[in-house]
């Protein structure tokens, strides 16, 4: 089982595919990595010339696919959506074809034959690191139909929105990464969001990886501290510098001061790494740097605007514009959600053990992004290697919305969709996710029974590192 074996199974699943007649009903999911999967498909299905209808669902529920059951496509492909709802696919859906392109953890490993899966898992390859879903769609794809390699692109961006890369990538997602050399240039920098943009001021004040303490979300913090380092804010002309204005030696100053800042995290140098640049695309625009494009997609989706985003995919231009907005937005939510999880750590009201933190943030923080949050605080150095951290967020429906997340880079023994599992062991749940990133959704009256769980058994693993 490798790499080889996952191809060939794409080949083997995009035969078959091509044989379809009659119009297929694409389902994903709405983050970066299900956009990203969206636009792909849609551009691959067009080439085709097939007939398709396309919907976005932030749950695979049993409601929802009941729905899907009553409509009347054949075939049905989902992306990053359904290897958690197998059992539940094959009992309602057991008339159609699916099409299941996924990295999720699998809820089964044999299917009915409906069931058509291409998954690195069923390879042994990693679903965290090796691969997302927008690159399987995309390989899935490349298969159907070789002109589809000028789509590799949007598979680098989906999985940079899965935080799949870390100074660089691996398996699967290095593979695309030879597909993209056409389309995007790779160069080593500071990585942080609207350097070809936002004015130099403004992108430390919404820098959230790195998270800068006393300086992220704080403009006049920004403003004194670029003073201090004696980095003028205007050029010449009287108009406001961006990054990439920036000399080499006010770079290096730049980089120390911001090393400085986060001197007390256990790892403040990890601010550098490569840049990946969409070469399309002007130096000024939004969309020039993939993880800012990245972001601006997962802005579009947690924000609940999810055509936009693929519009921007597809390079509509009206949506691009109203994607920059959306973000913007985005980003100002994150910020606050980020700052008030500071504000309560320094209050003591956030269960913090040396294993695990809990931030239960009930209606603070939007239940669309605080998956988002999670995966920056776990990037940030905030909090020590191997830390499992524990997001909870209300839902306008009642329930309480849960992500894990795992501190740091490193591999570690601790597998977070089984760690949920555990902890909903005597809980009516929804669960999805896989090693690196998982989740789960429950009625708020179980939340002080999932609490307690959580603390019993978190404080019982030993982490390794």
């Amino acid at each position: 089982m490798s790499i080889n074996s996952f191809l060939e199974h794409a080949s083997l699943l995009a035969d078959k595919f091509r044989k379809i007649n009659t119009p297929v009903k694409i389902v994903c999911h709405l983050d970066t990595d299900g956009l990203t999967s969206s636009a792909i498909l849609i551009k691959a299905l067009t080439r085709e010339k097939m007939k398709f209808a396309h919907t976005i669902f932030k749950q695979l529920t049993i409601e929802r696919l009941k729905e899907l059951a009553l409509e009347p496509y054949k075939t049905i492909i989902f992306a990053d959506l359904g290897s958690n709802s197998l059992n539940e696919i094959e009992d309602i859906l057991k008339d159609k074809e699916i099409y299941i392109l996924d990295h999720h953890q699998l809820q089964k490993k044999e299917f009915k034959d409906n069931i058509n899966i291409l998954h690195p898992i069923l390879h042994d390859l990693d679903g965290g690191k090796d691969v997302s879903s927008s690159g399987v769609s995309y390989l899935f794809t490349k298969a159907l139909n070789q002109d589809n390699i000028e789509n590799s692109y949007i598979g680098i961006i989906g999985a940079i929105g899965d935080i799949q890369e870390h100074k660089g990538f691996t398996g699967l997602n290095a593979l695309i990464l030879e597909d993209v050399k056409p389309y995007i240039e790779i160069t080593q920098g500071l990585r942080f969001f609207g350097a070809h943009t936002r004015s130099l001021h403004k992108v430390l004040e919404y820098s959230t990886d790195p998270f800068i303490p006393g300086i992220t979300g704080n403009e006049s913090a920004c403003v004194s501290f670029l003073e201090t380092l004696e980095i003028p804010l205007l050029d010449e002309n009287g108009k406001f510098r961006k990054l990439i204005n920036l000399t080499q030696d006010e770079m290096k100053k730049l980089s120390a001061g911001v090393i400085m800042k986060r001197v007390n995290e256990s790892n403040p140098e990890d601010i550098f790494g490569p840049i990946y640049l969409l070469k399309n695309q002007q130096n000024e625009s939004y969309f020039k740097d993939v993880r800012e494009f990245s972001t601006i997609l997962n802005s579009c989706g947690r924000l609940n605007k999810p055509s936009i985003g693929i519009g921007a995919l597809l390079n509509d231009e009206n949506s691009k514009q109203k994607a920059v907005e959306v973000m913007t937005q985005y980003k100002i939510e994150l910020i606050k959600g980020l700052n008030w999880i500071q504000d309560q750590r320094k209050l003591n009201n956030l269960i913090e053990n040396e294993n695990f933190i809990i931030i239960n943030a009930e209606n603070n923080i939007r239940e669309t992004i605080i998956g988002t949050v999670s995966s920056i605080l776990s990037k940030s150095n905030v909090f020590p290697e191997g830390t499992i951290i524990l997001s909870l967020s209300h839902t306008i429906e009642g329930n309480t919305k849960v992500s894990a997340r795992i501190c740091g880079y490193k591999q570690h023994n601790i597998n977070l969709k089984e760690v949920i599992s555990i902890i909903c062991k005597d809980i009516k749940a929804e669960l999805g996710g896989h090693e690196m990133a998982a989740g789960c959704s429950f009625s708020q009256d179980q939340e002080e029974l999932f609490i307690n769980n959580a603390k019993d058994y978190l404080s019982s693993l030993i982490i390794t590192q």
